[in-house]
């Protein structure tokens, strides 16, 4: 995976602040800060003690010369300030999901959401403006690796919507995981039956339920609305978030991607039939 400087410090800066704690300021000693680096440093310093509304006003008084520091560690502390996502619940998805960095971190990382009571309509507005405002970084590296996060964090929000205790599990998915697994997905009896949407489940299939306007199976990252996004979980909205991740792994992950970047990839496929799509996720969380 070829990774630039820019993202390489950034990266480091992040994680490094992570894994020492709130109590350690790694960029403090600076005092009314005006040019860009002391701007910078003291808004780090800010999001490292998780003064979040502090870290975003100092963030935003950075000037265009720094648009790819301020556009994407801006969206990061918008992320934890809502506590959408954060490199440390990366991490400790990870361990619990056995360091590997399989399946069980990406079921973990939904689960952080659906304890947190956070999968919303709202959320998905405030997710979709964040991956939106990604679009000015210049440095495609940056760019693919701050879109990717926002859109896998889409993803996570839109299945923990459908956990119904707190905890997601494959009976939230489809109404019956065993024979779903090795179902014919496409047929019209029982295997269709067992791929469908559980009772009372409440992330909904492609052409109804969800509130949006009709299917709405073209739904797009990029381009619909908010209001479109911000209606119930479905499986038309994953297909509009997995459909923009190629360009993503294009821009920072080469053709041999591992663990949980290679669950991830995975999603590219999925198939826009409800029951087929539902069985394909189902799969990929629980292989």
């Amino acid at each position: 995976m070829k990774i630039n400087s820019l993202l390489f410090g950034f990266l480091f800066l992040l994680t490094l602040s992570t894994t020492l704690g709130c109590g350690a300021n790694l960029f403090g000693g600076l005092s009314k800060p005006s040019s860009d680096p002391q701007i910078l440093s003291a808004a780090r310093a800010a999001l490292d003690q998780g003064n979040y509304q502090q870290a975003s006003d100092l963030y935003q008084q950075l000037s265009s010369n720094s648009n790819d520091f301020k556009v994407s560690e801006l969206g990061l502390t918008q992320l934890a300030q809502g506590s959408l996502f954060s490199y440390s619940d990366l991490i400790v998805a990870l361990g619990t999901g056995g360091g590997t960095g399989d399946a069980n971190t990406l079921v973990n990382l939904i689960n952080v959401l659906a304890q947190r009571n956070l999968a919303t309509t709202g959320s998905r507005g405030s997710l979709l403006t964040i991956y939106r405002n990604q679009a000015s970084i210049a440095d495609p590296v940056l760019k693919g690796w701050m879109q990717f996060i926002v859109a896998t964090t889409m993803f996570n929000d839109l299945l923990a919507a459908a956990a119904k205790n707190s905890s997601f599990v494959a009976a939230d998915l489809v109404a019956n995981p065993t024979v779903c697994k090795t179902a014919n997905c496409a047929d019209a009896g029982a295997g269709t039956a067992a791929c469908t949407k559980p009772a009372g489940g409440s992330f909904y299939d492609n052409a109804s339920g969800d509130g949006s306007s009709g299917s709405d199976a073209a739904i797009s990252m990029d381009t619909s609305p908010l209001s479109e996004w911000e209606t119930s979980a479905s499986m038309n909205k994953v297909i509009g978030l997995t459909s923009v991740l190629p360009a993503q792994f294009a821009s920072f992950a080469g053709p041999n991607v591992a663990g949980y970047l290679a669950i991830l990839k995975k999603l590219e496929g999925i198939p826009s039939a409800d029951a087929c799509g539902r069985q394909f996720i189902l799969d990929i969380l629980y292989p």
